[in-house]
């Protein structure tokens, strides 16, 4: 998606993004709606696999539900829209983890990310599927129950119709302008290296990013600014590398 945001002029870019489509996604929804049986079990199967590998022997670690979500859920996909996909777990009594929906989100993102420096990222007839562990449903398009066949929160038209692409541009412009006076403030030591309280604030300035999306404005910017936080994730992973490093030298 943010390889086109390079190649084409931004508000051009946005208004598509903004722009509903006529129907569902035809690769991936019938007329009424429902997921092709073909592909909903294409997708089950990558879920099994995933669950067993991560979650499967956790003791009351449990998936609820397997839901699609994102652009392919809505009438706002593009033909080479991704397949995001949510396995959603609970927490109904593990010993080791809080019961609140922070920390369990946190383990899920771990273990999500463990799966995949083992495994390669999934894909199906050449559409590319990303299927993460969560714990909270934050979507703010359609969502689609995979397991039960049915819509969690109906796929719709209207929900951009406050939404004005300069307006939206503009606000693009100043999150970026916030992430780089951020970045620049960033301390690191004699060593070029960030401390691991600076690790910390790196991290949950990402997390925030993430999280903290309450509207479908905010989705749709979070779109937007995917490259320029997937850096900052990667400055977070880089530096919190090298300082545990630096601490065991020492």
């Amino acid at each position: 998606m943010n390889e086109e945001l390079i190649k084409i002029p931004l508000r051009d870019f946005i208004v598509e993004l903004i722009t509903p489509k006529q129907t569902l996604d035809m690769r991936v929804f019938d007329d009424n709606g429902i997921m092709h049986p073909k592909l909903k079990d294409k997708i089950l199967r990558r879920s099994d696999f995933l669950v067993n590998k991560t979650i499967r022997d956790i003791k009351n670690i449990e998936r609820t539900d397997v839901v699609l979500v994102g652009s392919s859920a809505s009438y706002f996909y593009k033909q080479n829209s991704d397949l995001d996909v949510a396995i959603f777990a609970e927490n109904t009594g593990c010993d080791f983890i809080a019961k609140d929906a922070d920390n369990l989100g946190t383990f899920l993102s771990y273990l999500t990310n463990d799966f995949y420096k083992k495994y390669r990222q999934f894909s199906i007839d050449g559409q590319y599927l990303d299927m993460k562990l969560r714990s909270v449903l934050r979507d703010r398009m359609g969502v689609y129950s995979i397991l039960n066949e049915k819509w969690v929160r109906e796929a719709r038209k209207d929900v951009v119709k406050d939404i004005d692409a300069d307006d939206l541009m503009n606000k693009y412009y100043l999150n970026v302008e916030e992430l780089d006076i951020f970045l620049n403030k960033i301390k690191y030591n004699e060593n070029d290296v960030a401390s691991l309280e600076e690790c910390k604030r790196i991290n949950e300035k990402f997390k925030d990013s993430i999280l903290n999306i309450k509207s479908v404005e905010e989705y749709l910017i979070f779109k937007l600014m995917k490259i320029p936080l997937k850096d900052l994730n990667k400055i977070y992973q880089r530096e919190l590398a090298k300082s545990f490093s630096l601490e065991i030298e020492l």
